[in-house]
């Protein structure tokens, strides 16, 4: 009969580890975790090269450890950007594979010993308690994937507030030379909503999506409909690239009536 060692986490070099957890997102993390919450019912299997029950429940609860932290920044996003309760209840899902898989390890399983499955006249009450807890491991994965999916989505949309107000100026810089051709810059692909970009190019937001309500009819590109959004959140997202011209000719439009509100107070 084989024996399996338990799977140890993967070694290498310690700069590049740091490196990589120093450029990781939260949509990365979210993968890391699925791909780990994914394999428990090996890591149980594996655990049964370890005849002491002690030792097996030691391994799983190591296990448990590494994936709690890890989904601390995880926690924290879904507390800041969804309703109350769901990260409550994302950390109630994974807390519940995680403390049956120390409970699975612990039991006596003829089937997985030596760290391998193999059959056995007849199947034993910790290995079927183990299956349906695969099942439970495998559903909580995939849950996972689509939320890193979503993560990555928002966050892609995000654009920091310094690097807009550089592209203002940018912008501005240009409307002096007409004739001259330039290429987006990499700020001007970003995906944001009408309130986002009325607040920070300080434009009325019901001109602004009375607007951009007329262009949505018109093109069929350059906007997108935000499907899994909490009720607070905007349900269309815009580049800011296709719609520069907008806000652009709302802020040529809004000059002469402050210059006229000038004079007329003198």
């Amino acid at each position: 009969m084989t024996r399996r060692n338990p799977v140890q986490p993967e070694a290498g070099n310690p700069r590049k580890q740091k490196a990589k957890q120093d450029y990781e997102t939260i949509a990365d993390r979210v993968r890391s975790i699925a791909e780990r919450i994914d394999k428990i019912g090996e890591e149980i299997v594996a655990s049964f090269a370890f005849t002491d029950p002690n030792k097996r429940m030691e391994r799983l609860r190591q296990i448990q450890t590494e994936i709690s932290f890890g989904m601390l920044p995880v926690n924290s996003w879904l507390e800041m950007r969804r309703p109350r309760g769901t990260a409550e209840l994302v950390r109630d899902r994974v807390e519940y594979v995680l403390r049956e898989a120390v409970q699975c390890a612990g039991l006596e399983i003829p089937q997985y010993v030596g760290g391998t499955k193999h059959l056995t006249a007849e199947t034993s009450p910790g290995a079927m308690r183990t299956a349906a807890l695969v099942v439970t491991t495998k559903i909580l994965a995939s849950h996972l994937w689509d939320w890193g999916g979503r993560i990555e989505t928002e966050d892609t949309a995000e654009v920091d507030l310094g690097k807009l107000r550089n592209l203002a100026l940018r912008t501005a810089k240009n409307q002096s030379k007409p004739s001259e051709k330039r290429q987006s810059p990499p700020e001007e692909q970003a995906w944001l909503s009408a309130p986002d970009i009325a607040s920070q190019y300080e434009v009325s937001l019901e001109v602004l999506r009375g607007r951009l309500r007329r262009w949505r009819r018109r093109n069929q590109r350059g906007w997108k409909t935000v499907e899994d959004r909490s009720p607070r959140e905007s349900r269309y997202l815009y580049r800011l690239s296709d719609v520069m011209p907008i806000i652009n000719e709302i802020k040529d439009k809004k000059r002469p009536s402050n210059a006229r509100r000038k004079k007329s107070s003198r």
